[in-house]
């Protein structure tokens, strides 16, 4: 495991370097997204999968996980600690259980988002399993809010919020 980050804030007061009555009271605070130390620490005790290639594609973390959701993309999410944090060969999340509720884009979300006013994202709920395909689209995760979208029949459906639900390219369906 490559892209692991932990967020951190930056505090930047600009006070003393300004001259004796010229007196801002300026305060910054900056908060940076740092590469940690190139893997993550699993939990003791629980199996962990890995490739041929000795890279993990499966295991239960230890602590918070944050992690780049595809390499070469921009877009980081953090995990729950104590869950199974799944990996594709390589290198893309696969599947979690999110820490915090996250605005993602499903699969589909270019043709069946019957409301454009998201720009293709949806709110997934925190503390719930979610599952990712190869370029980080969500596949399954349940609803934070209501969601309109189109059923896999093509009619618009309202799924209320707290539920599962699947998304494809031919629309999606509660689980």
């Amino acid at each position: 495991m490559i892209d692991d980050y932990y967020y951190v804030s930056a505090y930047a007061d600009l006070g003393p370097f300004f001259p004796r009555y010229h007196r801002v009271f300026a305060e910054r605070r900056y908060n940076i997204a740092i590469p940690g130390y190139g893997h993550l620490r699993y939990k003791g005790g629980t199996p962990v999968t890995f490739s041929e290639t000795g890279d993990v594609l499966a295991g239960t973390v230890a602590g918070q996980a944050t992690v780049r959701l595809v390499a070469g993309k921009y877009g980081f999410l953090t995990f729950k600690e104590n869950t199974v944090l799944a990996f594709y060969a390589f290198g893309a999340v696969r599947s979690g259980v999110l820490d915090a509720a996250a605005s993602l884009r499903p699969v589909g979300w270019k043709t069946n988002q019957p409301a454009g006013d998201a720009a293709g994202f949806v709110k997934f709920s925190a503390k719930q399993a979610i599952e990712f395909n190869e370029t980080g689209e969500v596949t399954a995760g349940t609803l934070k809010e209501t969601l309109k979208w189109r059923s896999t029949t093509g009619e618009s459906v309202e799924f209320p919020a707290d539920t599962a639900v699947r998304f494809s390219e031919a629309g999606a369906t509660a689980e």
